[in-house]
């Protein structure tokens, strides 16, 4: 779980709500699984739920997400994923404001 840091000695976990990564709780990826047993297809879940045909393939078959994300650690060996430090810096900077952010209206609450 990501951390936000009002000191670096003083490390506090960010929340998942406020996490930005996480997109699909557990109980989202439960009632795939369960109108997949009640035979809809994957593309009618992902119509009705507005998740991917290919997530939703990857919560039916965990395997086959592995799979992929091993292919994936194997051609970034190469850079092909890699911004460059500029783009990367921004990135950060934009995060660690973010993090900040949420720390003020907590600790405003």
């Amino acid at each position: 779980m990501p951390y936000f840091y009002e000191n670096p000695k003083n490390r506090i976990k960010l929340p998942t709500e406020y996490d930005r990564r996480v997109k699909y709780t557990e109980e989202d990826k439960q009632e795939v699984r369960d109108m997949h047993k009640q035979g809809m297809a994957q593309r009618a879940i992902a119509r009705k739920t507005g998740i991917s045909r290919r997530y939703i393939s990857f919560i039916l078959s965990p395997e086959k997400s592995k799979l992929c994300k091993e292919q994936f650690k194997e051609r970034r060996k190469d850079g092909r994923y890699y911004p460059s430090k500029e783009e990367w810096a921004k990135t950060m900077r934009e995060h660690r404001k973010y993090k900040y952010l949420i720390l003020k209206t907590q600790n405003a609450k």
